[in-house]
This record gives structure tokens, C-alpha cells and sequence, in this order.
């Protein structure tokens, strides 16, 4: 016998060859063409995003230096210096204000450094913010910003870390409306660089921003200003560090860069790849098509086969394919069981689940059965109905439970009594039974029923509620029949039980507890 390759074995060996060619195929494509071009079109689309944030970032500064240098040139805030005043605090720095600039924080310094004013209230909560700390370490002169501002007649922007997180920052000279003399102090103003600063940004670039706060996991990727080329990873790219103006790191910018590329298609080389591939691909198509779609293809019509006649039969198809192989074995043992249990199924379907003697659809396939030799034959035969007498009231007064038992005792009973192999006993339904008394004449029919009625009596069931008896009793109805001469006649069943139901009807006229023969007329 040859030996049988499994088809979890050959799909391996095809997966690694498949595997292995287009692996191999994609690389040399991947690194001869387009990874140059793609890189080179990445790398000139994300600077640009770059320099639209860079430049709009700085556009947004600018507003706030505007505002800045407005009111260090006021006045009143060059005279505030000499003479502060809290009608100038109240009409330029309320809370009104605060809200219309948009800025969170605002300093005014003297010459050396030295706070005369300052306020923080977030713009956006109206939460006071408190920028002790900055004025404590003294950052504005450690990083130079006051000797800048001073040489200087415009207002500088930047951005600075703050014990409330960084903030962009504009600082101007205070000068008179001439600015004619000395600068006699700094006006500061301060705007929170949080999630509200970067989704206004985001909705002037276009590009999705996310501020994330800064860890040690980026101490080695790029700051803001630093170009794209200069960066090394595909995960770099997304991730900008903003620093302060003393270099200090303290927020990180993802940056979802805009992915829009213009290529060629279909290239002399891609069609080369493609072509080969195709091959590989046909080829490969062809192998599984024949190894395994074919035979597939072929149960497949033998079991729609079985489908369309409604009759399930063994396969007989052969594979060099273990699994293949497996699939006919085991469906041939489901055809098997599947057969056993539809002939259970037909057993039980004809059997009475309470009592186990058939039921109505077993005698009627009985007597179907039996008909054509008692028709041959000239036999005679009886057909005999029985009825539990007040079976009600014994289910009423006893329970249900009671009356099951007393069902089944009854139909062994009646079954005793008809033990030749053409005779039957079957439930008829409720507490009525049918049976049928195959080759018997009027004499031995009257025995029969004579029997039945005292087998029924000798079982002794007590029957508290019954008008005839202590214990339970039958009531029977019989006819006795010939099948007619012609065998193109057939006998109407219907007839005979209803004949046999109407004797049945008079017994129980008559007092119940016996029986009455019906002939037919």
C-alpha cells in the first residue's frame, strides 16, 4: 500500500515554497524600488508637515506677542511701575481680560527682576494657577530673557517650564508710547501649552496632534525644530520633544503625519514581479486543484447525490491524502450510525412511550401489512377496541401518576391476551386500545374478549370512584369481518373501527364491564 500523504503536509510544503519565491520576490522589489522612492517622498511630506506646525506655532506666539507689546507700551503700565496703582490691575488684568487674550499668567518686573504684579488664572477654567516656583528659581534671568528684552524693541517669544507645565511665554520692554526713554521694567505674559493651545494648532495645520506628557522614553528622540532626515526610526517620526528656552524637556508631540503619495503603478519592474507571482500562483492553483479540489469536487456531488434521493450511502472515492483518506472513513461510519439510528428512530415512532406496546401508526402499519394475506386467504378476522371504564375519574380522584401506572398494567394485561404472532395490541389513545385478532371465528372471538375482560378484573386495581366495580374494568367493542372476494377491493379500516367503536359505544350503554360484538351490515 502506498504511503498516504497527509494534507496538513502538503500544505506546509506548498506554504514554504509560496513562502519562500514571493518572500524572495517582494524583498529584492521592496529594496531596488520602492523603499528609495517611498523614503525620499515620506521624508520631503513629513518636513513639510514639520515646518507647518514649526511656523504656525510660532504665528500663534506672535498673536500673543502682539498683545504682549500692545500693553507694555501703554502709559499707564510704564507709570504703574513707579506708582502701582489697583485701577490699572483692575481695568487691564481682570478676569474679562484673562478670558478675551486667552492668557493664563501675567508678570510685571522692574529692571532687576523683581515682581511688582503677577496673576495666574486659567483662561479656560478660571482656576487660579500658581507660578511660585517660577519666580522662585528665577528662570526668566537664568535664561537670559530680561537682557535679551532689554536690547531689544519688540517683544520675545518662547516657550518655558513652569511647576504648572510649559508655557508659552512673550516678554517686552516697558517703554512709554514714545519709547523714547529708558525701559523701566518687563511686562510677561504667559499662555498654557496644553491640549486647547495644541487643538487650535491642529485645526490651523490639519494635522492630528496629541500632547503627551514627557518621560525618559524619549529622551533620545527629536526635539521640534530637529529635520526628519536626521532621525533614524519610523517611530521617531511620530514623536516630537518641546523644550524650554534653557533646553529642559517637558512635553512630547504625536505627530499623525500626512500620508499622500504619488506613484507610478505599474512599472516595468512591478510588472515583472507581478507576472511572476501570477505564474507561481497558477501553478500552485493548479497542484491544489488537482490534489485536493477534484476529489473534494467529487464527494461533493456524491453526497448531493444522496441529498437529492434522500438515501445515504457509503462513499467509495480514494486519496493519497491522509486527511482525505480519514474524511471518507469517518463519513462512511456516520452513514452507518446515522442508519442504525433512523431505524431506532422508526422503532420508536411506532412504539407507545408510556405503555411500550405500539401505538395507533404501528397497528395501522400492521393491519396494512396484514391485509393482503387475509385477503388472499378468505381469513377472517376481528377488529376490537377497549376502553378503561371511568378512567377520568380514577385520573381525578388517584392523580395522573396513578393512572400511568394503571395504563401500563392494563396494556400488559390486554397484550397477554393476544399473544399469536398475527395478532396485535396497540394504544389507540387516551385510555383506549385497539386489537386486532387475525383468523378467528365468532366462537373463539367471544372467548377472547371473555378473557380479556377477566384478566382485567384479576389485576384488582382499585377503583375508588367507579359505578361498576371496586377496581378498575373494561368496556369492549368488536366486529368480525371477511376481506371481500376481489382483490381490487380494498378493505376501509376507517369502517371497521368505527364499527367496532359503535359496539364499543353500546357495551358502555349497556353497564360497562363487559363486551358486544357488531357485524358488519
Amino acid at each position: 500500500m502506498k504511503k498516504q500523504l497527509s494534507l496538513s503536509s502538503l500544505s506546509i510544503v506548498i506554504l514554504v515554497v509560496l513562502s519562500i519565491c514571493l518572500l524572495t520576490i517582494s524583498l529584492g522589489y521592496r529594496f531596488f524600488v520602492e523603499i528609495p522612492n517611498e523614503k525620499l517622498a515620506v521624508l520631503k511630506l513629513q518636513n513639510r508637515d514639520l515646518d507647518r506646525i514649526i511656523s504656525t506655532t510660532v504665528h500663534m506666539g506672535d498673536a500673543l506677542a502682539q498683545m504682549n507689546y500692545g500693553y507694555a507700551i501703554l502709559e499707564d503700565t510704564y507709570n504703574y511701575i513707579t506708582q502701582p496703582n489697583d485701577d490699572y490691575i483692575d481695568t487691564n488684568f481682570s478676569t474679562n481680560v484673562f478670558q478675551n487674550l486667552e492668557i493664563d499668567g501675567a508678570f510685571i518686573l522692574d529692571t532687576s527682576g523683581k515682581t511688582i504684579f503677577q496673576k495666574g488664572l486659567d483662561h479656560m477654567t478660571l482656576k487660579p494657577l500658581d507660578f511660585k516656583q517660577l519666580l522662585i528659581e528665577q528662570k526668566l534671568i537664568h535664561a537670559g530673557l530680561l537682557k535679551q528684552a532689554s536690547t531689544t524693541d519688540k517683544a520675545l517669544v518662547g516657550t518655558i517650564n513652569t511647576n504648572v507645565g510649559l508655557m508659552v511665554y512673550a516678554l517686552t520692554a516697558i517703554y512709554d508710547s514714545d519709547i523714547t526713554e529708558q525701559t523701566n521694567g518687563f511686562l510677561l505674559f504667559l499662555q498654557r501649552f496644553d491640549k486647547n493651545f495644541v487643538s487650535e494648532l491642529e485645526e490651523q495645520v490639519k494635522i492630528k496632534l496629541t500632547i503627551l506628557p514627557y518621560s525618559d522614553d524619549f529622551q533620545d528622540y527629536p526635539i521640534l525644530s530637529d529635520e526628519i532626515s536626521n532621525v533614524t526610526t519610523i517611530e521617531q517620526i511620530k514623536y516630537r520633544v518641546l523644550q524650554d528656552e534653557m533646553g529642559i524637556p517637558s512635553l512630547v508631540l504625536r505627530i499623525t503625519h500626512l500620508n499622500v503619495y504619488k506613484e507610478t503603478l505599474l512599472t516595468k519592474e512591478l510588472l515583472i514581479t507581478l507576472l511572476i507571482q501570477l505564474i507561481i500562483m497558477l501553478l500552485i492553483f493548479w497542484l491544489i486543484r488537482i490534489k485536493v479540489v477534484k476529489p473534494l469536487l467529487q464527494v461533493n456531488t456524491a453526497i448531493t447525490n444522496m441529498n437529492d434521493k434522500q438515501n445515504l450511502i457509503k462513499l467509495h472515492h480514494r486519496s493519497r491524502i491522509g486527511e482525505f483518506h480519514l474524511l471518507v472513513k469517518h463519513f462512511n461510519h456516520m452513514v452507518e450510525i446515522v442508519n442504525s439510528q433512523q431505524q431506532q428512530l422508526s422503532e420508536l415512532s411506532l412504539t407507545d412511550a408510556l405503555t411500550q406496546i405500539p401505538n395507533r401508526l404501528a397497528f395501522e402499519k400492521k393491519f396494512t401489512q396484514e391485509w393482503a394475506h387475509l385477503q388472499r386467504n378468505q381469513t377472517p378476522f376481528a377488529i376490537v377496541m377497549c376502553d378503561i371504564d371511568y378512567f377520568k375519574k380514577y385520573n381525578d380522584s388517584l392523580g395522573h401518576l396513578a393512572g400511568d401506572d394503571a395504563l401500563v398494567k392494563v396494556a400488559q394485561a390486554l397484550t397477554l391476551s393476544s399473544r399469536r404472532i398475527n395478532d396485535m395490541v396497540a394504544r389507540y389513545g387516551g385510555e383506549e386500545f385497539i386489537i386486532l385478532f387475525s383468523g378467528i371465528e365468532l366462537a373463539g372471538l367471544k372467548m377472547k374478549l371473555t378473557e380479556m375482560i377477566e384478566s382485567i378484573e384479576m389485576l384488582e386495581i382499585l377503583h375508588p370512584d367507579s359505578s361498576v366495580s371496586k377496581s378498575i374494568t373494561i368496556s369492549i367493542g368488536a366486529t368480525l369481518m371477511t376481506p371481500p372476494r376481489k382483490s381490487t377491493e380494498k378493505m376501509n379500516l376507517v369502517r371497521a373501527i368505527g364499527i367496532a367503536d359503535n359496539a364499543l359505544y353500546q357495551a358502555k350503554n349497556n353497564g360497562r364491564n363487559q363486551a358486544k360484538i357488531v357485524f358488519d351490515k
